[in-house]
Parts: structure tokens; C-alpha cells; sequence
């Protein structure tokens, strides 16, 4: 699929924020803040999960070693696969969220792989949207949006008579520090700014749509929806975002450029970004310490319960219905022929 360049561009500001981010025994419950503890418990019966592959695909199309021209794996470079950025911005967002969700992750190569369920709640509560007639014509107006703000070459004028395409998406891989920890995770771009270089995240955008603010609960409500905003953008570091600022028919009346580092000052008193990244960190290390086996195929369960403010890990039973990587990625990476190790001096690739 084609990525779309923004147009219009002129009009916003054209400065640009770093975004800085780096079993068959269980121990006692640990708590680790005074909001949320996390907690192991015994083996569980099954699982159902979300399938995904262009990220392992692109993680077993590694480059050649320039002496000895074997395959290189990147996985002992990282700590974590991140399946979808999206999980990242999930639990970002848990702490000052009343969402439950639950992840599978499993260790290969060094690297703990993570991969977000599709619940039976998840299902349901999908289906009950697109049923809603009102919530699906929002989510339209959310889509067509981008269609009047970006066009497929530079310079030219966006096709706002196009037929729009709900399935269009641009795929990229991002790599990422939060703190100490090293990750890799697949995400979703509408368009790039095509002034900055290709594949950089600097060139990112993310489009968003709200109505217009014309009551003091609309600008409570908006403080949660920064929260959102701000946490799908973090992951993979997108400098900014272009929100269009529609009526109540849906009829865009403004648009303002935010920037991301500057997100959380705008919402003093109703989130802290320190508290969510800590958060991130504690339940990266948390991950870290209980998933130990490096087999890629014995799987752990974390399932966060909000009304308990509790993550409770639990080993599945080695079956192929638990299981997160597909085969062929594991001979994959059984094939190569040389591992490198990262030190701390060592750039990430």
C-alpha cells in the first residue's frame, strides 16, 4: 500500500519534538506501587489469541554480517517484540484506565515476546459498536479525515471524492527504548511529512477528530482523549498530531497541531505521563522476571483487573492453541548463524 504525503502542511508549525523512551514455579505476590500490585498464580486451563505475522516477517529478513556474510538475528539486541504498538499504548494508558486487558508473552532468543488477546468481552463490545449506527458514523468521519489532509504524491491536492478505504494502512516496524528496555513493535501510519527523511518517525503523523469544545464537561472529557491521543503516539515517536475539530454533523470547523511532548502539560491534575511510563517500566520488569524459559514455546498469561488494580500472571499449558510464534519463525531463526550481544555502549543495530 501507497503511503500518503501530508498537504497543507505549510500552514503548522514545522518544529519537532525528541521523544526520548527507551513456570513450573511461581513466587509470593509482589506489589510494586501502592495502586496496582502484580501477582502470579498457577497454571490455567487455555487461551485464545490475536494472530500476527508482518512484524515476524520482518524480524526473520535480517541483514548479512559484513565479514563472515551470515545472517544476523536482532533478537538478543532487544528485550521485548511488542506485537502491536497499540498493546504498548494499552498499558500506558492503565493506570488512570477502568479497562481490563490481557497479553500472552513467551521468551525466544533472549527477547520476551508480547502479544495483546482478543477477548470475549473484546469481541462483544466490538460488535455492539458497529451495530450503533451513531458510533459508526463518527468512527466515518474519523477515517475520512485523513483523506482531506494527505494526498498519495507531494504537492498535489488530496482526492476528497475517493471512495474511502477503511482496509488502507501503511505497516512499519519501530524500534524503541522506554528507559533500559529495548523494543520492537509493528504499527499502523496514515501519512509522513515528506520533508523529513524516508523512514524516519520524525516525518509520522497521527490524525484525530473530537467535537468541538463548547461546554466544561466536552473539556473534562477532552483531558481523557489527550490521555489516548498521547499514548498511541509515545510508542512509536510521533512528534505531533493534526486533530480536525468537527460540528455535531460531522463538518470539520478548525484543526490544530499538537505536539506530543507538550500533551501531558494540557492535561495537568487529570493524568501524569510520569506515572504511566513508570507504570510501563514496572510491568516491563515484572514481565522480564517472570517470563524465564527461552524456548519460545512455553507461554504466560497477564491479565490486568481493574477493579482489583491487580496484573495477575499465570502459566498456560505448553499446547499449540497457547502458542504465539508460528514454527517457521522459530526454524527461522534457528537457521541463523550468527547472534550478537548489545552492551550498554552499543547503539541498537
Amino acid at each position: 500500500m501507497s503511503q500518503r504525503s501530508l498537504s497543507f502542511f505549510e500552514h503548522f508549525s514545522q518544529s519537532a519534538c525528541p521523544v526520548s523512551l527507551a513456570a513450573a514455579s511461581f513466587v509470593a505476590p509482589i506489589v510494586t506501587s501502592s495502586r496496582i500490585c502484580f501477582v502470579t498464580e498457577r497454571e490455567a486451563d487455555g487461551c485464545m489469541r490475536e494472530k500476527t505475522s508482518r512484524l515476524f516477517e520482518s524480524l526473520s529478513c535480517q541483514p548479512q554480517c559484513r565479514i563472515c556474510n551470515a545472517s544476523i538475528s536482532v533478537l538478543p539486541l532487544l528485550d521485548f517484540v511488542i506485537c502491536r504498538s497499540s498493546s504498548v499504548a494499552q498499558l500506558l494508558r492503565t493506570p488512570f484506565s477502568e479497562s481490563a486487558w490481557e497479553f500472552m508473552a513467551c521468551r525466544f532468543r533472549g527477547a520476551v515476546h508480547l502479544q495483546e488477546m482478543m477477548t470475549q468481552k473484546w469481541r462483544e463490545d466490538r460488535y455492539r459498536q458497529m451495530m450503533d449506527s451513531r458510533e459508526d458514523r463518527t468512527t466515518y468521519w474519523g477515517m475520512k479525515f485523513p483523506q482531506y489532509m494527505a494526498s498519495f504524491e507531494p504537492g498535489t491536492t488530496p482526492d476528497v471524492q475517493a471512495v474511502l478505504n477503511e482496509m488502507e494502512e501503511y505497516k512499519v516496524v519501530v524500534r524503541n527504548c522506554f528507559g533500559s528496555h529495548a523494543l520492537v513493535m509493528s504499527a499502523t501510519m496514515k501519512a509522513v511529512d515528506p520533508r523529513y527523511e524516508p523512514g524516519s518517525t520524525q516525518g509520522y503523523v497521527v490524525f484525530r477528530t473530537n467535537q468541538v469544545l463548547s461546554t466544561h464537561r466536552q473539556h473534562i472529557r477532552f483531558g481523557n482523549k489527550l490521555l489516548e491521543w498521547w499514548s498511541v503516539s509515545v510508542p512509536i515517536g510521533v512528534p505531533r498530531i493534526l486533530a480536525g475539530f468537527r460540528n455535531k454533523g460531522g463538518i470539520v470547523q478548525s484543526v490544530e497541531e499538537f505536539q506530543v511532548h507538550e500533551i501531558p502539560a494540557k492535561a495537568k491534575g487529570m493524568w501524569s505521563d510520569d506515572v504511566c511510563l513508570g507504570f510501563l517500566d514496572q510491568f516491563l520488569c515484572f514481565l522480564k522476571d517472570q517470563v524465564r524459559e527461552d524456548d519460545g514455546k512455553t507461554v504466560y498469561h497477564f491479565e490486568y483487573q481493574p477493579h482489583l488494580r491487580k496484573v495477575i500472571c499465570t502459566r498456560l499449558p505448553g499446547t499449540d492453541e497457547c502458542a504465539i510464534l508460528p514454527s517457521w519463525y522459530l526454524q527461522a531463526h534457528d537457521r541463523k548463524e550468527l547472534y550478537s550481544t548489545r552492551t550498554q555502549d552499543e547503539p541498537l543495530l
